[in-house]
C-alpha cells in the first residue's frame, strides 16, 4: 500500500464527526496507517489493526498497543487470548491516538491479563 492512499483515508478520518465509545482493557480495530521503518502499520484498504486500549484521557484520545496474530516472544511482548486465538500485544509499540482512529471493537480483556500486561509496560518499556 502506497502512502498516499493512507492520506486519503487520514484525510476522511480528521474530518470525521464520528466519536465512537470505547474502555480500557477493550480490544478494538484501528486505523494505523502506513508508517516509517519498524513502527506497526495497519493492514489491508484501510491499515487496520487490532489494538488494546490501555488508558482513556478524555472523550476523543485513548493509549493503545497494537496486536499481532504472530506469536512473538522476548521482554517487548506479551501473548494473550482474543476470541479463542492466541495473539502477541507488541509492548515497544505503546501509542497516544484519536479515537477518531477505531473502526469497531472486537473483544475484550479479563482485568487480570490486563493487570499483567500494565506491569509488563512499566517493567519493560517505562
Amino acid at each position: 500500500m502506497l502512502y498516499s492512499e493512507w492520506f486519503k483515508i487520514k484525510h476522511i478520518l480528521e474530518k470525521s464527526k464520528n466519536i465512537l465509545e470505547c474502555r480500557q482493557k477493550e480490544i478494538w480495530f484501528c486505523h494505523l496507517g502506513k508508517n516509517i521503518g519498524t513502527e506497526q502499520n495497519g493492514k489491508e484498504r484501510e491499515f487496520l489493526r487490532p489494538c488494546l486500549i490501555i488508558k482513556k484521557f478524555n472523550a476523543v484520545s485513548i493509549l493503545i498497543i497494537p496486536l499481532t496474530s504472530t506469536l512473538k516472544t522476548g521482554k517487548y511482548y506479551h501473548k494473550i487470548i482474543v476470541n479463542n486465538s492466541y495473539s502477541s500485544v507488541i509492548l515497544s509499540q505503546l501509542r497516544f491516538i484519536s479515537v477518531k482512529r477505531l473502526k469497531y471493537r472486537m473483544g475484550r480483556i479479563d482485568q487480570s491479563e490486563f493487570i499483567r500486561i500494565k506491569r509488563k509496560i512499566k517493567k519493560k518499556v517505562l
